[in-house]
């Protein structure tokens, strides 16, 4: 009953922040999943304003590419960042809240999920 109502409150969430095409980011870590790219394909095609891709390391950007109008940072380079996203999804992470709190340092509020594989069915806003 309570993951009924997480979800719930989750897809309410993201209802929200596709409506209001609210900036957002994704955060992959401790590393940039296989599937990366067809998770933030699947956010922004479910209308989620996703432009910023946040890795853990410099070194594990190499393992996305990124598309136009997308930025690609280390969590290092995330506060020289000049357009931060408002909200930040976090994915695949061992300790999500040392991470919240990082991005709220500056101004970016945290969304957790520890689903990483399941995420692209976690955005349906439908």
């Amino acid at each position: 009953m309570v993951s009924d109502l997480n979800e719930h409150r989750l897809l309410r969430t993201m209802q929200s922040l596709a409506a209001n095409k609210t900036p957002c980011g994704i955060f992959f870590a401790p590393n940039m999943p296989a599937n990366a790219r067809q998770i933030v394909d699947s956010f922004k095609g479910n209308g989620i304003n996703l432009n910023c891709i946040c890795a853990l390391s410099v070194e594990q950007k190499k393992f996305f590419q990124a598309a136009a109008g997308e930025s690609l940072v280390a969590a290092e380079e995330f506060p020289a960042l000049p357009d931060k996203p408002k909200y930040i999804f976090i994915l695949n992470i061992f300790f999500p809240y040392i991470f919240m709190d990082y991005f709220k340092r500056y101004g970016t509020k945290a969304i957790i999920s520890a689903d990483v594989h399941g995420a692209e069915n976690l955005t349906t806003c439908s």
